[in-house]
């Protein structure tokens, strides 16, 4: 079993890793900031609920959290200069570039590679309930421009096919 600092000190490589500060994850879990640096440096102990919540938020589960072999760093993170053997710094027009390009190839797209608030919408979605979830989701593609585009020429064509039966 994991001792209890050793648990803080996984909760806090795990958050570094990902690019977080503590007020972003407190934030996230709605808690207050210093309640979390207390569990980071081991001054008290996450309810299960909590930890769970925090899995989530790196999209992981409480079992990888306890078990982490903190000699495998890099399975934490998903650093995009790792992935660039030249270590290359993006600009935004380069990153968001890139992203597009990974869309259109139905490519993965790294944590590290979203800005700071693509970062926070997606910790905040991944603790919420799958019925809450599927609502967001439903929500926001009918918000797409490109959807919504879409969907008016499959209707006007809809539309022409019935005007020219008629």
């Amino acid at each position: 079993m994991t001792k209890q600092n050793d648990l803080g000190l996984r909760m806090k490589t795990v958050r570094k890793a990902n690019r977080l500060t503590q007020q972003q994850v407190a934030d996230i879990l709605s808690i207050d900031r210093t309640t979390y640096t207390a569990y980071e440096i081991s001054k008290n102990m996450p309810d299960i609920m909590l930890l769970d919540s925090f899995a989530k938020i790196f999209s992981t589960t409480v079992d990888a959290i306890v078990n982490l072999d903190l000699k495998d760093l890099y399975k934490l993170h998903d650093d995009v200069e790792e992935y660039d053997p030249k270590g290359k710094r993006y600009t935004k027009a380069e990153r968001e570039e890139r992203i597009e390009t990974k869309l259109k190839n139905d490519d993965r797209i790294f944590l590290s590679e979203l800005n700071k608030e693509e970062k926070a919408l997606l910790a905040e979605f991944r603790v919420l309930s799958e019925k809450d979830k599927k609502k967001i989701i439903r929500s926001v593609e009918k918000k797409n421009p490109f959807r919504q585009e879409a969907e008016r020429r499959a209707k006007a064509k809809e539309e022409a096919a019935n005007a020219e039966e008629n």
